[in-house]
Protein backbone atom coordinates (compact mmCIF):
# COMPACT_ATOMS: atom_id res chain seq x y z
CA UNK A 1 0.00 0.00 0.00
CA UNK A 2 3.01 2.31 0.03
CA UNK A 3 2.03 3.42 -3.77
CA UNK A 4 -1.44 4.64 -2.03
CA UNK A 5 1.02 7.23 0.52
CA UNK A 6 1.40 9.58 -2.69
CA UNK A 7 -2.08 10.13 -3.13
CA UNK A 8 -2.38 10.96 0.62
CA UNK A 9 -3.80 14.35 1.51
CA UNK A 10 -0.99 16.64 3.25
CA UNK A 11 -1.12 20.24 4.65
CA UNK A 12 -1.13 22.03 1.47
CA UNK A 13 1.94 24.62 1.14
CA UNK A 14 0.16 28.16 0.64
CA UNK A 15 1.47 30.42 -1.28
CA UNK A 16 4.71 31.19 -3.28
CA UNK A 17 8.11 29.11 -2.94
CA UNK A 18 11.26 30.33 -3.26
CA UNK A 19 11.82 28.56 -6.69
CA UNK A 20 8.65 30.16 -8.06
CA UNK A 21 9.33 31.01 -11.83
CA UNK A 22 8.90 34.61 -12.75
CA UNK A 23 6.21 33.21 -15.14
CA UNK A 24 4.42 31.89 -12.90
CA UNK A 25 4.77 33.97 -10.35
CA UNK A 26 3.09 36.80 -12.79
CA UNK A 27 0.04 34.21 -13.94
CA UNK A 28 -0.94 33.66 -10.56
CA UNK A 29 -1.29 37.46 -10.25
CA UNK A 30 -2.92 37.89 -13.56
CA UNK A 31 -5.00 35.32 -12.43
CA UNK A 32 -5.94 37.26 -8.82
CA UNK A 33 -6.15 40.56 -10.87
CA UNK A 34 -9.03 39.02 -14.01
CA UNK A 35 -10.57 35.93 -12.54
CA UNK A 36 -11.34 36.35 -8.99
CA UNK A 37 -13.01 39.76 -8.73
CA UNK A 38 -15.13 37.53 -11.78
CA UNK A 39 -15.62 34.71 -9.73
CA UNK A 40 -16.35 36.69 -5.92
CA UNK A 41 -19.38 38.06 -7.93
CA UNK A 42 -20.71 34.65 -7.80
CA UNK A 43 -19.27 33.51 -3.91
CA UNK A 44 -16.38 31.95 -5.09
CA UNK A 45 -13.23 32.60 -2.73
CA UNK A 46 -9.49 31.88 -2.74
CA UNK A 47 -8.98 28.73 -0.70
CA UNK A 48 -5.71 27.61 -1.56
CA UNK A 49 -2.95 29.07 -3.57
CA UNK A 50 0.44 26.87 -5.07
CA UNK A 51 3.04 28.86 -7.34
CA UNK A 52 6.07 26.60 -8.10
CA UNK A 53 8.45 26.58 -10.08
CA UNK A 54 6.95 25.06 -13.35
CA UNK A 55 3.03 25.14 -11.67
CA UNK A 56 0.62 27.13 -10.74
CA UNK A 57 -2.61 25.90 -8.79
CA UNK A 58 -5.07 28.52 -6.99
CA UNK A 59 -8.55 26.79 -5.57
CA UNK A 60 -11.71 28.75 -5.60
CA UNK A 61 -14.63 27.53 -3.24
CA UNK A 62 -18.06 28.36 -3.15
CA UNK A 63 -19.25 26.08 -0.27
CA UNK A 64 -19.62 22.47 -1.82
CA UNK A 65 -18.45 24.05 -5.42
CA UNK A 66 -14.68 24.54 -6.59
CA UNK A 67 -12.71 25.83 -9.67
CA UNK A 68 -9.27 24.92 -10.06
CA UNK A 69 -7.29 27.34 -11.87
CA UNK A 70 -4.28 24.90 -13.13
CA UNK A 71 -1.28 25.93 -15.23
CA UNK A 72 2.07 23.72 -16.23
CA UNK A 73 4.99 24.54 -17.70
CA UNK A 74 6.99 21.45 -17.22
CA UNK A 75 9.25 20.39 -19.75
CA UNK A 76 7.58 17.10 -19.73
CA UNK A 77 4.14 18.21 -20.08
CA UNK A 78 4.87 20.15 -23.38
CA UNK A 79 2.71 21.93 -24.71
CA UNK A 80 2.18 24.02 -21.72
CA UNK A 81 -1.49 24.43 -20.86
CA UNK A 82 -3.57 26.22 -17.91
CA UNK A 83 -7.10 25.46 -17.60
CA UNK A 84 -10.22 25.68 -15.16
CA UNK A 85 -11.40 21.89 -13.11
CA UNK A 86 -14.70 22.23 -12.05
CA UNK A 87 -15.65 20.43 -9.23
CA UNK A 88 -17.84 19.05 -6.12
CA UNK A 89 -16.83 18.43 -2.89
CA UNK A 90 -13.68 17.85 -1.06
CA UNK A 91 -10.77 19.84 -3.79
CA UNK A 92 -7.74 18.49 -1.46
CA UNK A 93 -8.10 14.76 -1.43
CA UNK A 94 -7.04 13.40 -4.77
CA UNK A 95 -9.45 10.49 -4.79
CA UNK A 96 -12.33 12.43 -4.09
CA UNK A 97 -11.60 15.33 -6.11
CA UNK A 98 -10.18 12.97 -9.38
CA UNK A 99 -13.91 11.60 -9.99
CA UNK A 100 -15.87 14.45 -8.73
CA UNK A 101 -14.72 17.16 -11.31
CA UNK A 102 -13.93 17.98 -14.35
CA UNK A 103 -12.32 19.60 -16.92
CA UNK A 104 -14.19 23.15 -17.76
CA UNK A 105 -13.48 21.61 -21.54
CA UNK A 106 -15.61 18.84 -21.32
CA UNK A 107 -18.71 21.14 -19.50
CA UNK A 108 -18.01 23.08 -23.09
CA UNK A 109 -18.51 20.21 -24.96
CA UNK A 110 -21.69 18.72 -23.14
CA UNK A 111 -23.12 22.24 -24.61
CA UNK A 112 -21.34 22.01 -28.33
CA UNK A 113 -20.63 18.35 -28.99
CA UNK A 114 -18.66 19.30 -32.14
CA UNK A 115 -17.06 22.10 -30.93
CA UNK A 116 -13.13 21.89 -30.20
CA UNK A 117 -12.89 21.95 -27.31
CA UNK A 118 -9.29 21.71 -25.15
CA UNK A 119 -7.35 23.16 -22.75
CA UNK A 120 -5.92 26.61 -23.05
CA UNK A 121 -1.99 27.20 -24.24
CA UNK A 122 0.40 28.66 -21.53
CA UNK A 123 0.55 32.43 -23.08
CA UNK A 124 3.56 33.80 -23.77
CA UNK A 125 5.24 37.06 -21.79
CA UNK A 126 2.87 40.13 -22.26
CA UNK A 127 0.05 38.01 -23.07
CA UNK A 128 -1.54 36.50 -20.30
CA UNK A 129 -4.17 38.80 -19.57
CA UNK A 130 -5.91 38.75 -22.75
CA UNK A 131 -5.37 34.90 -22.77
CA UNK A 132 -7.07 34.80 -18.75
CA UNK A 133 -9.75 37.59 -20.08
CA UNK A 134 -10.88 35.17 -23.09
CA UNK A 135 -10.95 32.40 -20.56
CA UNK A 136 -13.17 34.20 -18.17
CA UNK A 137 -15.09 34.68 -20.91
CA UNK A 138 -15.57 30.97 -22.09
CA UNK A 139 -16.32 30.67 -18.25
CA UNK A 140 -19.05 32.61 -18.21
CA UNK A 141 -20.46 31.80 -21.27
CA UNK A 142 -20.50 27.99 -20.97
CA UNK A 143 -19.86 27.81 -16.76
CA UNK A 144 -22.47 30.00 -16.11
CA UNK A 145 -24.85 27.32 -14.80
CA UNK A 146 -22.00 25.73 -12.64
CA UNK A 147 -21.15 29.53 -11.02
CA UNK A 148 -24.62 30.09 -10.24
CA UNK A 149 -25.00 26.44 -8.53
CA UNK A 150 -26.99 24.70 -10.57
CA UNK A 151 -25.37 21.44 -11.22
CA UNK A 152 -27.75 19.79 -13.61
CA UNK A 153 -25.76 19.65 -16.85
CA UNK A 154 -22.28 19.41 -14.96
CA UNK A 155 -23.34 16.13 -12.99
CA UNK A 156 -24.34 14.89 -16.66
CA UNK A 157 -20.77 15.95 -17.86
CA UNK A 158 -19.37 14.04 -15.33
CA UNK A 159 -21.25 10.91 -15.29
CA UNK A 160 -19.90 10.75 -19.37
CA UNK A 161 -16.31 11.60 -18.09
CA UNK A 162 -16.26 9.32 -15.85
CA UNK A 163 -17.81 6.68 -17.58
CA UNK A 164 -14.78 6.69 -20.15
CA UNK A 165 -12.50 6.44 -17.29
CA UNK A 166 -10.82 3.48 -16.18
CA UNK A 167 -11.28 2.44 -12.31
CA UNK A 168 -7.92 2.54 -10.50
CA UNK A 169 -6.33 -0.80 -10.35
CA UNK A 170 -4.38 -1.82 -6.20
CA UNK A 171 -2.00 -4.70 -7.38
CA UNK A 172 -0.80 -6.28 -4.89
CA UNK A 173 2.88 -8.00 -5.09
CA UNK A 174 3.65 -11.12 -3.61
CA UNK A 175 5.61 -10.89 -0.32
CA UNK A 176 8.81 -13.53 -0.04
Amino acid sequence: MRFFNFFKTKKPKQGIELTSSPEHIYFSECVKKIIEPFLSQYNFQVYREEIQKHFTTIIYRNEKLYIKVSATTHPLDYPYTFGFILGEGDSEDFFKWDWNSIPFWRLKQEIIPKAKTKVHSFPCPGKYELSLKKAKNELLKYGVTFLNGDLKLFIEARKKYNKEREPYKIILTKKD
